[in-house]
This record gives structure tokens, C-alpha cells and sequence, in this order.
């Protein structure tokens, strides 16, 4: 009978259109959870900056960054990520303050899982919590720098060595604990009397377990300590060379080797969590360094093709007093009494004194290209900065988004390069794409 057919229709249309909205809602909620996570990373960035550059110039560079990324977001509180912790460490522990090499709060909230044997890739093995993302950067940067003007090349290549023999050392007895909480017998010759040894062994293995993770911790803590102390010091061109050498000959690459990386993202068996916050991760530090780079290389270009004054030579052979002017007082100090005197000459010096005239008026032109030339060297200086620190957090952010565990094993998967995380993070996007891609396919 009719009646009995469209009862059937209705509920398919009905059923077709919640689809159709559960769809919508699961859209709608990535996106709420992308957005979210973007606002974390942003005031995360915030806070570097201001942490980087002082207290004094925090409201400016934050609505720099802002406008650098071109991102729409209202700042808010900012993030706790600034709570400082006694928990940083170095390789070579002469060089760090004693406040520095104290196990405390951290690394205790960090063993909480791993007392229960949590080696596993999760959310809450991860070196840095959702909610704060630059933990391994932040948790550091309150801490008394150490002295950048001191750190050599070859000083961080040798910390380096020792740092990932430290870290080779010590992840083995992360896999027996990690065996064991599996259920998987270190020997298998005699399973029925394994088991009772293994039992009467389980305690042992968990504490050298948790021994291991805290050498592993130290370690890493020491490596980002020094090249938070580079950060701030403002050497970004040896953290450069440093991340680009290879620890043991001091060869440098142009661009690192990508079958490296894409070697080290397969093997660390990244969950599909921690590829989603890499890859996300990745794609915002990447539209917030964009502009930078661009505004930087634009500078660049105009430097360049600038001619050289006499002024320029004239400069440089300034005395110190006088280079250590700040750019508004040679403005108004400096260019405009060669101009006024100029101007109040014109048409009524006599012609003997012409020639001084023209003197002056190009005294007056090379003053204000000089300074002009010095407020674009300013401005570079400024943006390579900028760029730095949004790179260094960048790196810091897709480490935390490893385990302590695979944040050692892509130390050693890169040895004897220096691992860079934001190359890894690009074979990591690669890697995502190819299995979006298989998955479509089949379908």
C-alpha cells in the first residue's frame, strides 16, 4: 500500500541528511580543534618573543608578529607556557649553574606516566603537552642563560658527541621496560621459569628504566639550553653552521639530505595524533615565517642595489662616539644643519664660495642616504631576528611533539648530522600526503 512506501522514503532522506549534518559537525569540530590549537601556538610564540627580546618591547613585537602572520586572532590571556622550572640541564654540567642541574618539579610530572611504564607514542607521552606546545623552549628561556659569547662550532659538536652517546646509552633500557609492559620475555629458552625471573626482575627494569629517562631528559634539556643561550645571545649564524655540521669530520651541508629524514619519520612510528600536530605545526610556523623571509630578502635586494656613498667609507671611519649615536639624534643633530646651511646660502654666495656650497649640499644628500642605509641595516638585523626565533620555536614545538623515547632515537636515526626537526617535520607532511593519497586511491 502507499502509506508503507513513503514512511521508507522519508526515513532515507532523513537519514541521508543526518549524515550529511554529522559530517558538517565533524568538519566543524576539526576546525574548532585546529583553530584552538593555532591560538595555543600563537601565544605560545608571544611569549618567546617577548621572552627573547625584553619586557620593554613585548606590545610591539606581538603586534608585529601578528601582522607578519597575518593571523585574526584576539590575543587573550596568554599562555602559562612561562612558568619557570628548575628542571634544565646540559651535557657538560661545569658549564651550567648549579639552580640549572637540579631534578625537580618537571622531570617529576614528566615520570608520572613513565613510573607506570607509558612508553607508548600517545598524547600523554609527548614532550610537550597540547596545551603547551613550546614547552621544551619556554620552560628553559626563564632560566639564567648561559654564556653565548662564549659557545664555539667545535664546543657544540663535541657537547653534541656526548649528548647522543648519552642518549644511545640509555634508550635500550627504555625498550626492556616498554618489552615488559607488553608482556614480551626477554628470553625465551625456558618460558616457564622466565616468567618467575622476569617478575622478580620487573622492579629493577623499571627503575633503571626511569634512571634512563632521566639521563635522556638531561640531556636534551643541556642540548636546548645551549642553543636557547645562542637565541638570546644573537647568534643565530653559529646555531646555523652548528644544526647543518657534521659532528664528527665539521662537514656542512647547503640544504639537509631528505631521504635522511624521511628514513627517521618511518622509523619512529609516529602516531596518527603526532603527525597531525607536526604537520599543523609546520603549516603555521610556515605562514608566519613567509612574510619575514619575504620582507627580509626585499630588503636585501634594495641593500644591494644601493651604489656606495662616500658617506658609507666616511662612516666607517667615525669615531666610536659618533657610530654609537642613535639613529634619531644623528637625524636631527647631523643632516639637517648641512642642509639648513645649504638652503640659507643659496643664490647669494659669492663665487669663490660655490664650491663649498656644492660641498655641502652633497655632504647633506650622503648624510641622508648614510642613515637612511643604517635604518634599513636596522630593519634587517630586526627581521633575520624575527626569523630566527620563529624558527627556533618552530623546532621546538615539533620536538614536543615527540616522546622522550623518539625524540632520542631521531637523534641517533640523523648521527653523525645534527637533527633538524623542521626537516623532519617536511618528511613527516611528505609522509601524511602519500597515505592520503594510497587511501583515496583504493577507495
Amino acid at each position: 500500500m502507499p502509506y508503507r512506501v513513503q514512511p521508507g522514503e522519508a526515513i532515507k532522506r532523513l537519514t541521508q541528511e543526518l549524515q550529511v549534518k554529522q559530517e558538517t559537525v565533524a568538519h566543524l569540530e576539526q576546525e574548532k580543534e585546529q583553530l584552538i590549537h593555532r591560538q595555543l601556538l600563537l601565544n605560545a610564540v608571544l611569549d618567546a618573543f617577548s621572552s627573547v627580546f625584553g619586557g620593554n618591547a613585548s606590545a610591539e613585537e606581538q603586534q608585529l608578529l601578528l601582522q607578519l602572520g597575518g593571523l585574526n586572532i584576539q590575543q587573550g590571556s596568554s599562555s602559562s607556557s612561562c612558568i619557570s622550572c628548575s628542571a634544565s640541564f646540559a651535557p657538560d654540567v661545569s658549564a651550567v649553574p648549579p639552580a640549572v642541574c637540579s631534578p625537580q618539579h618537571e622531570q617529576l610530572e614528566d615520570l608520572h606516566s613513565a613510573g607506570q611504564g607509558q612508553f607508548q607514542p600517545s598524547a600523554h607521552s609527548m614532550i610537550a603537552p597540547e596545551h603547551d606546545p613550546l614547552r621544551p623552549v619556554m620552560r628553559l628561556l626563564p632560566q639564567p642563560p648561559l654564556a653565548a659569547d662564549l659557545i664555539t662550532l667545535q664546543q657544540l659538536q663535541q657537547d653534541h658527541q656526548h649528548t647522543v652517546s648519552t642518549l644511545a646509552a640509555n634508550i635500550n633500557l627504555l625498550e626492556q621496560q616498554q618489552q615488559q609492559d607488553a608482556g614480551t620475555p626477554m628470553s625465551s629458552t625456558t618460558p616457564s621459569s622466565s616468567s618467575g625471573v622476569d617478575e622478580a626482575a620487573a622492579p629493577a627494569i623499571a627503575a633503571a628504566a626511569i634512571a634512563a629517562l632521566l639521563s635522556i631528559q638531561c640531556a636534551l634539556r643541556g642540548y636546548w639550553a645551549q642553543l636557547n643561550a645562542l637565541l638570546q645571545g644573537g647568534r643565530e649564524q653559529l646555531t646555523h653552521a652548528f644544526i647543518i655540521s657534521n659532528v664528527l669530520t665539521g662537514e656542512q651541508l647547503e640544504q639537509h639530505h631528505p631521504p635522511l629524514y624521511q628514513a627517521a619519520a618511518q622509523q619512529l612510528v609516529l602516531s596518527s595524533r603526532q603527525q597531525q600536530r607536526i604537520v599543523t605545526a609546520l603549516r603555521f610556523f610556515r605562514q608566519l615565517t613567509e612574510p619575514a623571509v619575504l620582507a627580509r630578502q626585499q630588503l636585501q635586494q634594495q641593500l644591494q642595489d644601493q651604489p656606495l656613498t662616500t658617506g658609507d667609507a666616511a662612516a666607517s671611519e667615525a669615531p666610536p662616539a659618533a657610530a654609537a649615536t642613535p639613529q634619531g639624534g644623528m637625524s636631527d643633530d647631523t643632516a639637517a644643519p648641512p642642509a639648513a646651511a645649504a638652503g640659507g646660502l643659496r643664490g647669494v654666495l659669492p663665487e669663490p664660495c660655490r664650491p663649498q656650497q656644492a660641498v655641502l649640499q652633497q655632504q647633506a644628500r650622503e648624510w641622508g642616504l648614510q642613515q637612511q642605509r643604517q635604518q634599513q641595516l636596522s630593519q634587517l638585523q630586526l627581521l633575520l631576528r624575527k626569523e630566527a626565533v620563529l624558527k627556533h620555536c618552530a623546532s621546538s614545538c615539533i620536538q614536543g611533539c615527540l616522546t622522550w623515547k623518539q625524540m632520542a632515537q631521531f637523534a641517533l636515526a640523523c648521527y653523525p648530522w645534527v637533527a633538524s626537526p623542521i626537516a623532519l617535520a617536511q618528511a613527516v607532511e611528505a609522509l601524511v600526503a602519500e597515505q592520503k593519497q594510497a587511501a583515496s586511491g583504493s577507495e
